[in-house]
């Protein structure tokens, strides 16, 4: 038997994030207009933390049925993310998920107290604190020196939710990539938004597949050209950001490939 969520209960997760998926990599709207005045669309889902019943991802037999339904054990997500952490829940594991609705909760009550009398920063602060959060070893050592795989996993959330809402791990440091007044500038770090989500489709794949070993902190790409491409995107959304901050006559930030030619990947011998 489910121990699913009360519709109050689904009702005020959704309310307490501001309708946005909880995960920090997303952060998307979760509802909006339908094409009849009268309703609106949902692509929202209270997803339970543990499983609601046991076989479930994340089940814990000790939990009451209580706690089980209760509002402690929901986060607030959209369908996609919803279906992608059931689906590895070694990946995203109870404490994860937990700190996600944290740090969700604490954008959406930010967000509402920077609106009475708040000054939204100007463009040219917002890229000054983009370049100092870009300006990072996950993006500018190569993989193969790279110290931790999940932290550099964990710096493209980060990087990520800054473009989305302002904020890295629950604290806003500027604004979202859509607030930008300059019209070009924003074009520009559209781009590279998508671009950095490309890369950390491309990590989260080649490690589905066992290039990357995340807990051995190793990679065995198989092909030359894999670890080419992947050094390529991460000095790709280098680039990009490089390209908006020539615009705003600010100094660039330095990439993988800054000042030195791409160095060729050799495998570890089996």
């Amino acid at each position: 038997m489910r121990d699913d969520f009360t519709r109050p209960t689904i009702e005020t997760l959704a309310k307490r994030v501001g309708q946005r998926c909880s995960n920090p990599s997303c952060r998307k709207a979760t509802s909006g207009p339908h094409s009849e005045p009268s309703r609106s669309v949902l692509v929202g889902v209270a997803a339970h933390i543990t499983a609601a019943s046991a076989g479930g991802p994340r089940y814990d037999p000790l939990m009451s049925s209580d706690d089980r339904k209760g509002i402690r054990n929901g986060i607030w997500l959209c369908q996609s993310c919803a279906k992608l952490v059931d689906n590895d829940e070694g990946r995203y594991t109870k404490s994860l998920l937990l700190r996600w609705r944290r740090d969700a909760e604490q954008e959406a009550l930010q967000e509402i107290e920077s609106t009475s009398g708040g000054r939204s920063p100007s463009d040219l602060d917002a890229l000054k604190e983009y370049s100092a959060q870009f300006d990072r070893a996950a993006l500018q050592d190569a993989l193969k020196s790279c110290g931790s795989y999940k932290k550099f996993a964990e710096s493209l959330g980060d990087l990520i939710s800054l473009l989305n809402t302002g904020t890295v791990q629950g604290r806003t440091l500027t604004k979202r990539r859509a607030d930008f007044t300059d019209p070009a500038w924003r074009m520009l770090l559209e781009a590279l938004y998508h671009e950095l989500r490309n890369l950390r489709g491309l990590y989260t794949s080649l490690v589905r597949f066992g290039e990357i070993d995340e807990e051995r902190c190793t990679c065995g790409f198989r092909q030359h050209t894999m670890y080419h491409d992947f050094e390529a995107r991460k000095q790709a959304v280098t680039d990009r950001l490089n390209a908006v901050l020539a615009e705003a006559d600010l100094p660039a930030i330095k990439g993988v490939w800054s000042g030195a030619t791409a160095i060729p990947w050799k495998p570890k011998s089996q």
